[in-house]
């Protein structure tokens, strides 16, 4: 789920950046993004690395670099390469700061990419104050009903969900599920992953909610036998 916003918005990024002055990082740029299309990641992860050697020459705050970064990052992490991909994440998350402002969504795309990293890496107590810090960015860039504020939504549920937080999660999942609703289709498959989200939380509450029945004293067979009359152990 939290790999669908990432790429999502590092395929937003490359448009823009394709736009940049022609060289050789742009050359390096398109071709790894060509290879990822097609499901290359090695190859791309290559050909990302060249382009950020060369976006290295741009100066430390040029949005290449950060796009640049933002991709290599991501490529390291499907790799379960995490000890290298979480300072050229949060390098670029700095750039972004920098350069646009702490709420731009450039810096919300990055701070989902933080989260998948800490997601994969098993740091599940880092995650909640990165997913409500890019929650908050997207609701103030692109408003209440944008499907990446859904996805963070249905990201921040879920994550109390594995938590034990099921009365946290079920108003995130609520709001996620019909801002899809309103917005992809009843028939979307992301609408249909919220609406089964929703279910299944709804349904661990109901469980937790039911008395629990009392629990019947079960003495041993033999002493059972015994009272009863029956004769000793049948062999």
């Amino acid at each position: 789920v939290f790999s669908a916003i990432v790429v999502a918005g590092l395929l937003s990024l490359a448009t823009a950046a394709g736009a940049a002055e022609e060289g050789a990082w742009k050359r390096y740029y398109d071709v790894a993004t060509a290879a990822y299309n097609r499901g290359e990641r090695d190859e791309a992860a290559k050909q990302f690395e060249l382009a950020l050697k060369e976006a290295q020459a741009f100066g430390e705050l040029d949005p290449r670099l950060a796009t640049t970064l933002a991709w290599v990052a991501e490529l390291y992490r499907s790799q379960r390469r995490f000890a290298e991909a979480e300072p050229l994440v949060k390098r670029a998350i700095e750039i972004d700061e920098r350069t646009h402002g702490p709420d731009h969504p450039n810096v919300a795309m990055s701070l989902n990419s933080l989260a998948l990293l800490y997601h994969n890496h098993g740091r599940q107590g880092e995650i909640e104050a990165v997913l409500k810090r890019a929650l908050a960015i997207f609701e103030k860039s692109s408003g209440a009903e944008h499907p990446f504020v859904a996805t963070n939504l249905n990201n921040l549920g879920m994550l109390y969900r594995n938590q034990g937080r099921q009365a946290d999660a079920e108003p995130l999942l609520t709001r996620a599920l019909a801002i899809r609703e309103k917005v992809l289709g009843a028939a979307h498959p992301e609408t249909v992953m919220s609406r089964n989200n929703l279910a299944l939380i709804q349904n661990e509450r109901a469980r937790a909610a039911r008395p629990v029945p009392p629990k019947v004293a079960v003495q041993p067979v033999e002493v059972v036998r015994q009272k009863e009359g029956w004769p000793g152990p049948i062999t």
